[in-house]
Order: C-alpha cells, then structure tokens, then sequence
C-alpha cells in the first residue's frame, strides 16, 4: 500500500480517504510525519495523536513494519446531513516491530470501523474501532494443538511466542500428571518359572 498521503486533496469519497489515512500511517518513518496524520484526522483521533508522546508516536508508527495483503470495504453507512459517515473494512497483513523478523509474524486479518466527518472541505477520520480479528501462523507456526486463546493478535510476535510457550509448558505438565495418575506404584517381578531338567543352561543344552 504505497502512494501520496492525501494531503490537500479535496472532496474525495470517504473510501478513498480512509485509504489515504492508512497508506500514511503504515509508510511512517519518521517524527515529522505526524502532520500528515493529522492532516486526515479530526476529533478524538486527532486528539490522540497530538497527545501522544514522541516515544509513544515512535514505538505505534516508526517501529512498527507491515506487509499488507488485502484492504477491503465491507460497507458504508451515511448518518442524515452527510457531515458523517461510517465505513466498516477489513484488513488481511502482516506487522512486526523493529529488529523482529517478519518471518514469525502471524497472518492478521481485522475488520474494523472508521468514522469519517466532513470539514473544511475534505472527509476526515475522527475514529477507527475494531470490530473483530483473527490471526494464524504461517506453515509450522504454532505447533499443532497448541491453544492461542486469550493472544492479543496485536501483540508484538515475541509476547505471542511467549504465550505459545506458556501454553506448551500447561500441555506437558498435563501429560506428566497423567502418566503419573496412571503408573502403578509398585511393579510385581516375573513369576518364578522351573525349567525342565533337561532344559539348556546359558544356551548350552543340559547332558
């Protein structure tokens, strides 16, 4: 998803400018483009970008490294007077952080909901929700049976990696528990058998 920002760019469909907001704000690569973010923003998002810390904008925009598959609209909705709209879409990508390899990052799919106003002349995205998610591992990631419940999917992959060990950690104290629900506590020796006269003695045949 490569392309200008939409800044300046007037009386674009909401779609378009939703895309344009998103393109920005995965192609961040330094401190200065925060302006093109609030360029495309207004009300409690814009809010949330102005407050943010250099460290916070940093580590949510600067750090973080994606590879995207597909976006999607999944719907719109215009509120009466069309000053606001809601445009439901669904994201399928990759994200890591800095210095991770994008090799362990789950397949992310979201669908999500941005709210668009219309001011000054343009549509500007006031919020963005989610409205569900959904991730796997590419081939031989995690381990089969192994539970992802309870994993964020906006994780960094190592705390994902940490709770797939946490998990396989509970599936082999499991298995050790049962085993030793199960092992007899004392194992009986052989029967004593007796051996024919003529039976032959360490492999040597008796006279």
């Amino acid at each position: 998803m490569r392309g200008c920002s939409g800044r300046g760019r007037v009386d674009i469909a909401p779609e378009d400018q939703l895309h344009a907001y998103i393109n920005t704000a995965v192609n961040v690569t330094k401190s200065e483009q925060r302006q093109d973010l609030l360029d495309l923003t207004t009300g409690e998002l814009k809010g949330s970008l102005i407050n943010a810390s250099e460290e916070t904008f940093k580590r949510a925009y600067i750090d973080k490294k994606f590879d995207f598959k597909s976006f999607d609209i999944v719907q719109r909705k215009d509120a009466p007077g069309g000053k606001e709209t809601q445009v439901d879409f669904k994201l399928v990508y990759k994200s890591w952080s800095a210095g991770e390899s994008s090799d362990r990052a789950p397949l992310l799919e979201t669908t999500n909901r941005a709210t668009l106003e219309y001011e000054h002349g343009q549509w500007a995205i006031s919020k963005v929700e989610s409205l569900g998610s959904s991730f796997e591992w590419e081939v031989g990631l995690p381990m089969d049976d192994v539970s992802t419940k309870g994993v964020n999917p906006d994780d960094a992959p190592k705390e994902i990696e940490s709770s797939r060990d946490d998990a396989m950690q509970d599936q082999k104290d499991q298995a050790k528990e049962q085993s030793s629900a199960t092992r007899p506590d004392k194992v009986s020796p052989p029967a004593e058998t007796t051996q024919p006269a003529n039976a032959p003695q360490n492999g040597v045949p008796a006279k």
